[in-house]
């Protein structure tokens, strides 16, 4: 095994010993035992930062409604706010508003920007491409839903980790124009398994190829394509905005996350890579484990917003 850093070893065993028992026992994966298993995780969050004022709202489309919250750290500013639109992580599969309420506020607070946290339709229930065509539905309405003048709606921030990451890039390639810069945490970019980390780091790192794979199975349901679906494979990166990959080390996805800014280098966007040694994924949500690196994490994105 490489070399965890020494914060995540104890969860890694506990966890490693649960993954071996539940397949000792033969127990298959349910979407609910994996929505469970994330809500788990949630407990592992430090005290949630201040942020002046919190939103829920909605965006009602004619078949369906969309729930977000908008997070804002300095309401009284007179200052015109960049936006910054966020697409939680969890395989297409889990993930909520709620669960990732933490991040959220972290992203508020540390940018300084109004953040709006996209509560969109998953998988198995709402499969491919659902969850895509509502994260589209927020960005292309998104004055449906902030009515403040001092809001700059015409250029967005994309942000989304792991599956979210997908999403967000996804958005900001079939919507350049209104896009002005783009931060990937630990984003899963290859549907098709192509890169060599999903074999280097296939298990013993909380997230797994193997659950991986079951992931997308519930997610692409009718035969589409998932080479074309995968941003890696996306053509035209001339037209991606600015982008800040944040990886971790020892991750099945870290790969993704290396090629795909090595790609948008070569067609010439700025790409800022920052990759944690011995760091496994999901780690921003596992707070109270490394606080050193949420910090350092916060401060890596803040600065790179500063830079637009």
């Amino acid at each position: 095994m490489n070399k965890v850093a020494a914060e995540y070893k104890a969860f890694l065993e506990k966890v490693n010993a649960l993954i071996a028992k539940q397949r000792q026992q033969g127990i298959q994966p349910t979407p609910e035992q994996a929505r469970t298993a994330l809500d788990a995780i949630g407990q592992l969050s430090l005290p949630k930062v201040g942020v002046s004022r919190i939103t829920d709202s909605s965006l009602r489309l004619i078949d369906r409604e969309i729930p977000i919250r908008i997070y804002d750290y300095d309401p009284e500013s007179t200052a015109t706010k960049p936006v910054l639109v966020f697409f939680h992580g969890g395989g297409h599969m889990c993930g909520s508003i709620e669960l990732y309420d933490g991040i959220s506020r972290r992203l508020a607070q540390s940018s300084g920007h109004r953040v709006v946290s996209v509560e969109y339709r998953l998988a198995p229930e709402h499969p491919y491409p659902c969850g895509l065509e509502d994260c589209l539905a927020v960005v292309d309405h998104l004055s449906d839903v902030l009515e403040d003048v001092q809001a700059d709606q015409e250029n967005l921030i994309l942000a989304g980790d792991s599956a979210g990451g997908a999403l967000a890039v996804t958005v900001a390639w079939q919507r350049a124009y209104r896009i002005s810069s783009l931060i990937l945490i630990y984003p899963s970019l290859d549907y098709t398994f192509s890169t060599p980390s999903y074999e280097r780091f296939a298990s013993g790192y909380l997230l797994e190829t193997e659950k991986i794979r079951w992931y997308f199975d519930q997610y692409f349901q009718h035969n589409e394509n998932r080479k074309t679906a995968s941003p890696l494979f996306f053509p035209d990166l001339d037209r991606m905005p600015r982008t800040l990959i944040i990886a971790a080390e020892l991750d099945p996805l870290v790969d993704d996350g290396k090629m795909f800014c090595n790609q948008l280098k070569r067609a010439d966007v700025a790409c800022e890579y920052h990759q944690g040694a011995g760091l496994i994924h999901c780690f921003l949500n596992l707070e109270v484990l490394n606080p050193p690196v949420i910090q350092q994490t916060y401060e890596i994105i803040a600065n790179f917003l500063k830079k637009s």
